[in-house]
């Protein structure tokens, strides 16, 4: 299910009858996504509605309909949703992690946002050409920040694989362990693969310039917020050389040394 997707995700209907999305990190109702975003919503399997507007008028209609087929059903009913998409996301698909198979963070804590910046990073690893791959690799680059590291969760916000999908890591508003001195008020993106030798595909690129015209459309960064590699922040060669000489030529750009520049962890 693409087109205006954010998260394709399983979700419970919970407390009276208001739908969560368990992917969005913070629960929210149809409600809280009025006039912000679109959704789909499939009913056991049968898709009831594809991707459709919410306002705040269809939102309690909607809500409605949820709690009439729980009563109809009974027990557990399961609901595919897409919750709060900006425009600027109407061109990505993002896998949720329930999709690709996430564990249960350690701890969350939120951040405020919009914030003023914007890192780009590469896993350093190998890269993933499709669904299956990208997944496993989530779960490797999981396990090696949650048990290597000790970190809470996968360190970044999202992370984006060769197949050209977007992979939800912290999300929009939640403290990263990405880039160190900023994890409290930058959002990162993470590119899945070495770019020190080559950049990026263009399918990759361009799902990247449509997540950074998300996190604009969204107000989930500051109007000047600055754009960086990781590099800027801290001793690394992260997001690789070849990508970050494409990226120094991209809007909002500030290289570095940005204040607070170390070479501790993340």
């Amino acid at each position: 299910m693409t087109g205006g997707c954010l998260f394709q995700s399983a979700a419970d209907v919970k407390g009276v009858g208001l739908l969560y999305s368990r992917d969005s990190f913070v629960s929210r109702s149809f409600s809280d996504c009025a006039s912000t975003g679109k959704a789909a919503l499939n009913l056991n399997g049968t898709i009831v509605h594809s991707v459709f507007r919410i306002t705040p008028q269809n939102a309690i209609m909607i809500e409605q309909i949820v709690i009439f087929f729980r009563l109809l059903i009974g027990g557990l009913t399961v609901v595919i949703v897409t919750g709060c998409a900006p425009l600027g996301c109407k061109d990505v698909v993002m896998v949720s992690r329930a999709r690709w198979g996430a564990r249960t963070p350690k701890e969350i804590n939120f951040m405020q946002t919009p914030v003023p910046h914007l890192f780009l990073h590469h896993t350093a690893m190998s890269e993933c050409s499709d669904f299956a791959s990208c997944s496993q690799m989530m779960r490797t680059i999981q396990n090696l920040h949650m048990d290597d590291n000790g970190w809470d969760d996968i360190g970044y916000n999202f992370l984006i694989g060769g197949d050209g999908r977007v992979y939800v890591g912290r999300g929009w508003n939640r403290v990263g362990a990405h880039t160190y001195g900023f994890n409290r008020n930058a959002i990162a993106f993470s590119l899945m693969g070495d770019f020190t030798n080559k950049v990026p595909s263009d399918l990759m690129l361009n799902t990247t310039k449509e997540m950074i015209k998300c996190a604009e459309d969204g107000n989930h960064v500051m109007p000047d917020y600055k754009l960086h590699g990781h590099r800027d922040a801290g001793c690394t060669e992260c997001p690789g050389s070849a990508f970050y000489a494409l990226i120094k030529t991209w809007p909002h750009f500030e290289g570095g040394p940005l204040p607070g520049y170390t070479c501790r962890g993340r």
